[in-house]
């Protein structure tokens, strides 16, 4: 039986995207293909109950002392979750760049789940100045090279890899973030009095909730009725954003396993190159609702696939009112029938694509492949 450590620097239990896409991974190997995986990820307190290793620490989305500091301890509990491993999947950079050289020395093999652009991120959000480009550039070409498959999660994030490091496309898979075909929860569509729009996730400056927000506020200048869901965990952060407007509901809710159908859901997207070949995973989600998606038109991967299956609107530009004259003009000719989620933007899609991964890798086979 093979083992597969999965390892993640972040806090499953306060990540729901990270518990989605990674432990429900974890936990479908094992339980349907019989391998032995083990977890490794960050917790308030250190803990080891089974299979899951957990490391301290207190702090979420920040990189100051105290979180490096836990990155050093992190370091002893990982080397007892690599124990006997055959392979290990690092989700995401951080965990990548920590613990891949010791996993290297080891001589064991390496999946890269990549889930973005890490060290572009942190440029466009203004975390890092863009004077550390060149040394994080040497960074990522070698975790790059030292993976046995990279997992892109658009095709844009692919070849932006290929062409800026001269990579073998071989070895790189393009899965994007997966949403389950489970029964709508609640229907607040088609209702005649009121449009209904969603604002889902985090309020992180790229997910664009001042402009969400602006956007709302000229629906209310034109008289447009609607009622505004905003579902998020940082529901006080969502109250500062969202609260000046009229008709507006501000709550937690698991959307991924009970969807709520709405005529339009926000999938606005800005920043950099980072942004550009990002794949949100409230995109999926909403589709699988049966929520068309409005977004503007500068994620591709996002717009191709909306044209390609007729899954909602692409607004284009960034002034807010002509944004709107858009969505108005759209409203009478957009399908408000919406097509059912492609195969290859559901979980299971995701599921399946991991487990030829680790199998052509145990095979040593090439392990290139899109959608």
């Amino acid at each position: 039986m093979k083992k597969i450590l999965f390892a993640t620097h972040e806090n499953l239990e306060l990540t729901a995207v990270s518990k989605a896409m990674f432990l429900d991974v974890a936990d479908y190997l094992e339980s349907e293909l019989n391998y032995k995986t083990i977890i490794f990820s960050a917790a308030e307190n250190k803990k080891i109950t089974g299979r899951h290793f957990k490391f301290e620490r207190k702090t979420q989305g920040k990189i100051d002392f105290q979180s490096i500091l836990a990155s050093i301890k992190a370091f002893f509990v990982f080397r007892q979750a690599l124990k006997d491993v055959d392979l290990v999947v690092f989700r995401s950079y951080p965990s990548m760049a920590l613990f891949s050289l010791i996993v290297k020395l080891k001589k064991k093999k390496i999946v890269f789940d990549t889930r973005g652009l890490f060290f572009d991120e942190l440029v466009d959000s203004g975390k890092v100045s863009l004077r550390w480009s060149k040394f994080f550039d040497f960074i990522e070409r070698n975790l790059l090279k030292i993976s046995s498959t990279i997992i892109c999660v658009t095709n844009y994030q692919k070849s932006h890899y290929v062409e800026k490091y001269k990579l073998d496309p071989n070895n790189f898979l393009v899965i994007p973030n997966g949403a389950k075909k489970v029964p709508v929860h609640d229907d607040k569509s088609n209702n005649e009095d009121a449009i209904s729009l969603c604002y889902l996730g985090s309020l992180v400056k790229w997910h664009a909730p001042e402009l969400v927000c602006g956007f709302c506020v000229e629906l209310e200048k034109r008289d447009i009725k609607f009622k505004l869901d905003v579902i998020t965990k940082d529901t006080n952060g969502a109250h500062k954003y969202f609260s000046r407007l009229q008709s507006v509901k501000i709550y937690s809710h698991d959307y991924r396993n009970r969807p709520i159908r709405f005529d339009y859901g926000f999938c606005f997207i800005q920043g950099g190159v980072s942004k550009d070949v990002c794949y949100p995973v409230k995109f999926n989600e909403y589709v699988a609702s049966g929520t068309k998606v409005l977004a503007l038109d500068n994620v591709l991967e996002v717009n191709k696939i909306i044209r390609k299956y007729d899954l909602g609107i692409v607004l284009k530009g960034k002034n807010i009112k002509e944004i709107v004259d858009q969505f108005l003009l759209s409203l009478r000719t957009t399908n408000t029938e919406l097509n059912p989620l492609p195969y290859e933007l559901t979980f299971d899609f995701q599921l399946s694509q991991y487990a030829s991964v680790l199998e052509n890798i145990f095979k040593d086979k090439v392990c290139s492949g899109t959608y």
